[in-house]
């Protein structure tokens, strides 16, 4: 990692430390509540309004529409179905809720094809332990000894996530999402990764349960300096692929 690499991720981790969630290119976007709207299979919808993102992929231009809620029913976020959970997931009511799709595009075909990468950010302190700091590319535990970054991809990806429990024993955890749409190689690996857009979010969590045990963080679409400074976490994590700084 080269020192303005370094530089580049010490100021990062130093703002996530701070709790300061919003860089200097980031502007506010936390959703207004607008009662219950229901999704396409009618069940009840985070009640956040969804927040739209404009992007340009191969000259064309598209919006990505990012619902930003609370898990209210762990089954509708799909906790249900996951294997091999060691706690009740009903523990997960409270925790946010991230759901992102390309709501517009106006290209076809191969230009249709694209990525979602996420990086999180972890602080957590107390419980008798040193502080720890981790920043980590957030894909699927099945597919962790895969070499691909991305979280999502294909034609017009969508993008989920809702976290729950990450305390590891600690006393209190900072979670941060930065959550990125890309290009994605098509013919070979030595085709940049680019950023199309970004934003952020996430939670802190308390293991007391007099304090208040959950809090949603809010919502930020991010420029291009949160991209470029956890560009050495996702270079030195995925070496075989190039990513392109942002300009």
């Amino acid at each position: 990692m080269s020192l303005l690499g370094r530089r580049a991720a010490l100021r990062y981790l130093a703002s996530i430390a701070a709790l300061e969630v919003f860089d200097s290119h980031a502007s506010t976007a936390e959703p207004q509540q607008t009662g219950r709207p229901k999704t396409a299979h009618g069940r009840y919808a985070p009640p956040d309004s969804p927040v739209r993102i404009p992007f340009t992929l191969f000259g064309r231009p598209g919006t990505v529409a990012v619902t930003y809620g609370v898990t209210d029913d762990p089954r509708i976020s799909g906790f249900d179905i996951l294997p091999g959970m060691r706690f009740d997931v009903a523990q997960c009511r409270g925790y946010p809720t991230m759901a992102a799709r390309i709501e517009s595009y106006e290209g076809e075909g191969y230009r249709t094809i694209c990525g979602w990468i996420q990086i999180v950010t972890g602080v957590r302190t107390g419980g008798g332990k040193p502080s720890e700091t981790s920043i980590s590319v957030d894909t699927l535990p099945a597919m962790g000894d895969i070499p691909v970054p991305f979280a999502s991809v294909g034609n017009l990806p969508q993008m989920f996530d809702a976290p729950c429990r990450n305390l590891n024993g600690y006393d209190r955890l900072h979670w941060t999402a930065d959550t990125f749409l890309t290009t994605v190689p098509i013919r070979s690996r030595a085709e940049d990764i680019q950023r199309l857009l970004g934003f952020r979010w996430g939670y802190t969590e308390n293991a007391d349960p007099a304090s208040h045990p959950v809090a949603r963080l809010p919502f930020a679409v991010t420029g291009p300096d949160a991209w470029n400074a956890l560009l050495p976490t996702v270079s030195k994590d995925y070496p075989s692929w190039r990513f392109a700084r942002a300009t």
